[in-house]
């Protein structure tokens, strides 16, 4: 395990580890190893432990003490009433959801980051952000069919499907909101970050 955590760490393959603590590697082991590296790779073992502890343990407390994890309805007041106010604005693009699903739709950075999905179980952390951002910006039927799409595809073809952290990355898409969207993040965005 010091191996691959070393080499995570070492070629920016934290997405990996962390994706196997889902169910396949006890966390414990991982904070136990990584600590081991931390005057070799002192960012990436301070850049694990807030992915991995921090954020791992907040989306954990999140889908166990809100009942409406799942749904719009486990939202903040404020983002449901954004979401509410825009959600029949007219989507264009507008995709269907099996166009989504089979990475056909009219964006190619989209498109890869679900082919991605489809084929490796797993997508950058940008693009993942990018990803639902999208869904939520081109499904027409409103925020919480596209939130719904979200888990469906991520639960479905990601290594770390129905982890709470996944929950909690799709609800995050709904944030302050640009027009018919929620915290912009354009095409050129994701690919300068990815």
């Amino acid at each position: 395990l010091a191996t691959q955590v070393a080499s995570g760490l070492s070629s920016g393959g934290l997405e990996d580890v962390i994706l196997s603590i889902s169910g396949h590697i006890s966390a414990q082991r991982c904070l136990w190893e990584v600590k081991l590296l931390y005057s070799e790779y002192k960012e990436s073992v301070d850049a694990f432990m807030e992915e991995a502890f921090v954020r791992r343990e907040l989306a954990d407390n999140f889908c166990y003490y809100n009942p409406n994890y799942d749904s719009i309805k486990g939202a903040w007041s404020w983002a449901r009433e954004t979401l509410r106010m825009h959600a029949n604005d007219l989507r264009k693009p507008s995709y269907s959801e099996e166009a989504m699903e089979s990475a056909t739709t009219g964006d190619d950075l989209w498109n890869a980051a679900q082919r991605q999905l489809l084929r490796e179980g797993k997508m950058h952390g940008f693009l993942r952000m990018y990803w639902a951002k999208k869904i939520l910006e081109w499904h027409a039927e409103g925020p919480e069919k596209a939130l719904q799409l979200g888990f469906h595809l991520h639960n479905r073809y990601s290594l770390d499907g129905t982890d709470p952290n996944a929950y909690v990355g799709k609800s995050a898409s709904l944030n302050p909101y640009r027009f018919t969207f929620l915290l912009y993040f354009s095409h050129n965005s994701g690919r300068r970050r990815s």
